[in-house]
């Protein structure tokens, strides 16, 4: 397993997606507040966040997001 990440930013949706760059095998997503989601995989370790409404959870404009 290498420790890389990658991520993705859609404006439109305002949703920031992370997760680790390597394969991995999905098995659940986890709803741990009403805007944040965590990514298991089959071996039962974190793989992959999403934050919903990232602009507000962070407090910044959505153009400060675009990188």
């Amino acid at each position: 397993m290498n420790n890389k990440v990658t991520y993705d930013y859609d404006r439109q949706g305002d949703s920031l997606f992370i997760n680790r760059v390597d394969d991995y095998e999905y098995e659940v997503s986890l709803e741990l507040d009403n805007n944040v989601i965590l990514d298991i995989d089959k071996d039962s370790k974190p793989v992959a966040f999403e934050f919903l409404n990232v602009s507000k959870i962070f407090k910044l404009e959505k153009i400060i997001l675009i990188i």
